[in-house]
């Protein structure tokens, strides 16, 4: 993190600090998630039943209307969608609620 980074988050918008975060951490979660994903998805067989509708689905859609027929990457991505929308809640609530500012750190940044 640099320093105009840091000064970004700290004067930025309610969810600064969020965005640096996903900007900077997002492809590695990503990465790291999917394997997970996969294995409990595969587990359940909702990966091959899945992946069979969106292929038949694809072969009558309109080009532009196709979906992608890999659960395992749709749903790794909505989950780290949801991690960073609860991220950014707590980042809001942080900067405007003195109370959830419980570190001397916190404090100090968010006057």
């Amino acid at each position: 993190m640099t320093i105009t980074d840091a000064i970004g988050i700290i004067r930025g918008d309610a969810n600064a600090a969020t965005a640096y975060l996903r900007r900077t951490t997002e492809s590695h979660l990503l990465e790291r998630f999917q394997p997970i994903v996969a294995d409990a998805l595969q587990q359940t067989g909702a990966t091959r039943l899945y992946g069979e509708v969106a292929s038949a689905y694809n072969l009558i859609a309109p080009a532009d209307r196709t979906i992608d027929p890999e659960l395992d990457r749709y749903v790794t991505g909505q989950a780290i969608a949801g991690l960073f929308t609860l991220i950014a809640e707590e980042e809001a609530r942080i900067r405007t609620d003195p109370v959830a500012r419980t570190t001397a750190a916190m404090r100090q940044a968010f006057r």
